[in-house]
């Protein structure tokens, strides 16, 4: 699904690094003050999407540039572009692209029985 999305927006992420909504989770101990950058990327995985949603920065926290890619549950390919602004990720675009809505085998619950 991921080959799809990059595809369909040309994309290079080589210098990225991806970041997952766990990874931006804040530890025991942090001070929310020193981590307003992940705090501000963690909005971004709220609501539904066919597959994963995946976060892409330039060269991770410390970087200025990022894109946020998902496949809406209507089967659109959509890139939000990122930037950030002083210690916030903000989102400077967004891209919807009309894609092939892919059909999810319903799941055979039979297999998971003793």
């Amino acid at each position: 699904m991921l080959k799809d999305i990059v595809k369909s927006y040309s994309l290079d992420l080589s210098g990225f690094q991806e970041f997952t909504h766990r990874k931006l989770d804040l530890k025991v101990g942090d001070n929310i003050n020193d981590h307003s950058d992940q705090i501000s990327l963690q909005h971004l995985f709220v609501g539904g999407s066919i597959g994963s949603m995946r976060l892409f920065l330039e060269n991770g926290l410390e970087g200025t540039r990022g894109y946020f890619l998902y496949k809406r549950v209507d089967g659109n390919n959509v890139l939000k572009e990122l930037n950030k602004m002083g210690n916030i990720w903000v989102v400077m675009t967004v891209d919807e692209r009309k894609a092939a809505k892919l059909e999810q085998k319903p799941f055979n619950w039979d297999k998971c029985a003793d």
